[in-house]
């Protein structure tokens, strides 16, 4: 599995650090000096311009509550859901998934970034 498809997308990324999810993660999507194009690199790389935590998804699990779970569907794509009350979001990776339900969860005041 590529390391891309456990981490949550850049934009995803870029959207938790502004909402001040801390950025503690064992991986990092960098912008290099001069450099427009985004890597994810361990957490220790310091020659960067821009970093945002890329969570796993045992990191994002941490950060959210006991009744979420996810499940991948028959077509391949992952949902993340509550039990209650009932909210469900979907995306192509299970990182991505829960990145999006700690979003939600964050902007409606249900859980601390």
């Amino acid at each position: 599995m590529r390391l891309e498809d456990q981490v949550c997308s850049l934009e995803l990324a870029k959207r938790l650090k502004e909402l001040g999810v801390n950025q503690e993660s064992l991986y990092e999507w960098v912008e290099r000096w001069g450099d427009k194009t985004c890597g994810i690199f361990p957490s220790d790389n310091d020659i960067v311009n821009t970093k945002w935590s890329a969570f796993t998804v045992a990191e994002l699990g941490e950060m959210l509550l006991p009744d979420i779970y996810s499940y991948k569907t028959p077509d391949g794509s992952w949902v993340c859901a509550r039990k209650s009350p009932t909210y469900l979001v979907d995306a192509e990776t299970e990182a991505d998934a829960r990145a999006k339900l700690l979003i939600y969860l964050i902007e409606q005041g249900l859980v601390k970034p």
